[in-house]
């Protein structure tokens, strides 16, 4: 017996749809799927209640299928310090493979209810198709985590150098790329999102192109430099905020709708420690606006876009 795992919202409409008779399946609701799946367990992957528990639960396993190299559980409830990296058997032979060609690595977010980010490196086959070589899973993306998915891949592909890296300006990709394979002759590309947006915009609306390509050589054999590490220690501790901001913000919102003397007196001195905050990122008052960034310099004016009201038809 084996599962075909679809989407709820699937299911309900293709139950919907098949239900010409309009019986009681068609108010079938994600609350009764998630009450059959329960009943009959129907999440093969899922081993205990506890999200970390169960992802230990089944790295313990030592399943090869899974592909889990490493997972590192996190120290506290935000997250701070989880870290996995996956390469599954048919992702190794694609790493095997294709890599030689060239390597592609990026990050997002937001794929998850937890603040955890996604880097994804992919290949491409002989036919330009992009296939995943390897996921990291992390609480934060630095050259540190970045550093630790690229001795997993040494480690399985000793003779792992790809002619080339593309990725966007974070730098803390090729940093971790760079400590990993110090004397790689690997170029160096930048994905430039903006630019292909702006061409394309220009394209549209009969103007001239910028004459920027999509994709920038860099120096074959580049070093990291210092302005490329400090950019990555900014965007990392803005993260950190972030995610403490996100928290206090939570708990705030929950001290708010208790009605009690001691959740007047938490939400006091949270605002004490936000003033504090506040102070040493030079501002005076948390209840005043943020000043926008062309007015923070002196002699200049904020440039406000001009959109039209209406459009007047030509006759």
């Amino acid at each position: 017996m084996y599962f075909v795992e679809h989407s709820m919202d699937y299911i309900i409409k293709r139950v919907r749809k098949e239900d010409r008779g309009r019986s009681m399946l068609s108010f079938v609701v994600k609350k009764d799927l998630r009450n059959i799946i329960a009943q009959y367990n129907m999440q093969p992957g899922w081993r205990h209640k506890n999200y970390v528990v169960s992802v230990q639960l089944r790295c313990d396993e030592n399943n090869p299928d899974d592909g889990i190299r490493l997972f590192e559980a996190p120290h506290d409830q935000n997250g701070e310090g989880f870290l996995m990296v996956i390469i599954t058997p048919r992702m190794l032979e694609w790493l095997i493979k294709y890599s030689s060609d060239g390597i592609n690595l990026d990050d997002t977010f937001n794929t998850t209810r937890y603040p955890f980010k996604l880097a994804t490196l992919m290949v491409t086959d002989h036919r330009d198709r992009g296939l995943p070589g390897a996921f990291l899973l992390s609480a934060s993306m630095t050259a540190a985590e970045v550093r630790t998915m690229f001795l997993i891949i040494r480690s399985l592909v000793p003779d792992f150098a790809p002619k080339r890296i593309v990725t966007d300006e974070a730098a803390c990709f090729y940093n971790g790329y760079r400590a990993v394979f110090p004397q790689s002759k690997t170029q160096l590309h930048y994905c430039r999102h903006i630019v292909k947006m702006k061409e394309t915009f220009c394209d549209l609306n009969n103007n001239e192109s910028i004459g920027n390509p999509a994709v920038e050589d860099q120096v074959p054999a580049s070093s990291v430099t210092e302005a490329q590490i400090r950019q990555d220690e900014r965007w990392q501790k803005l993260s950190i905020i972030k995610r403490v901001y996100a928290t206090i913000e939570a708990n705030a919102t929950a001290r708010a709708k208790c009605d009690t003397d001691e959740a007047v007196a938490k939400l006091d001195l949270a605002i004490k420690y936000l003033n504090m905050a506040a102070t040493a990122l030079h501002l005076p008052q948390t209840n005043s606006l943020a000043a926008r960034p062309e007015m923070q310099c002196s002699g200049t004016k904020p440039k406000l876009s001009k959109l039209p009201i209406y459009q007047v038809r030509k006759s």
